[in-house]
């Protein structure tokens, strides 16, 4: 609906007229997630927040929709939340979080199967129920009976692993795994028998691996492939990701 500004007429023949304030500033870009951004493999850690239609701020936009969870994200860090938006549980249903009497927290229904329900019951069950905790992701691994469950309680993210459905190891959220740990990891693997490590590397928040670059020894060498050393926090191992384009001679 179009608004008019109201005039006021004064004894003197003076007439003054209402300013409006323009609105349209205050109109907030919504971007889409493309494929390729929805395909990306490895992304930076320099940390430009973004708002995904979740309601989680992610470090970038490329984390943000590389992770496969949202479709859509505004710029800056996602506004605090509204107390009315929970539900008496803690649960955030405009996110799509409601509570789950077997897992004893807030979950997306629709996100986990019977198994990955069982493993978030397991991981609610060691770290102990509180107000509005929420399984944020349930990661199946390829072992039997092994997951990583990431959740958020009291305003901290944890993240349980386990392991032929025994709890292992549980640990805030964050880069667990430094750089200089992630390169002695690297320095002990195929990979330092297979070439040399350059001062080039990133960490991938998705997969929560260090992409170490390497050059490769001579009867190592691949064509048309740029290889790095990819260490992998949830297994502490290393391996080569050769990266290759075209035909491998």
């Amino acid at each position: 609906m179009e608004s008019y500004p109201r005039q006021c007429a004064v004894p003197g023949g003076q007439t003054f007229v209402e300013e409006i304030e323009n609105r349209e500033d205050t109109v907030i870009d919504i971007y889409t997630c493309t494929e390729e951004e929805k395909a990306a493999q490895i992304c930076t850690m320099e940390y430009m927040p973004v708002c995904g239609d979740n309601g989680v701020t992610y470090g970038n936009k490329c984390s943000a929709c590389a992770g496969g969870e949202i479709d859509s994200y505004t710029i800056g860090e996602c506004p605090e939340i509204i107390g009315g938006e929970r539900d008496e549980y803690g649960c955030l249903g405009p996110a799509g979080y409601s509570y789950n009497e077997n897992v004893k927290g807030c979950v997306r229904e629709w996100e986990l199967d019977d198994n990955q329900e069982q493993a978030a019951k397991l991981a609610v069950a060691a770290v102990g129920y509180s107000q509005g905790l929420t399984i944020i992701e349930v990661q199946t691994m390829r072992c039997p009976g092994c997951f990583d469950v990431v959740l958020e309680k009291d305003g901290e993210r944890m993240q349980v692993n386990i392991d032929n459905w025994e709890i292992g190891e549980s640990e805030a959220s964050g880069v667990k795994l430094t750089y200089a740990e992630a390169l002695a990891i690297a320095e002990e693997s195929e990979c330092a028998e297979q070439g040399r490590f350059v001062d080039s590397f990133v960490y991938n928040d998705n997969s929560r691996t260090w992409w170490i670059d390497m050059e490769m020894y001579d009867e190592f060498e691949k064509d048309n492939c740029n290889p790095a050393c990819v260490v992998s926090e949830n297994t502490g191992s290393a391996e080569i990701n050769w990266r290759c384009t075209g035909a491998v001679i």
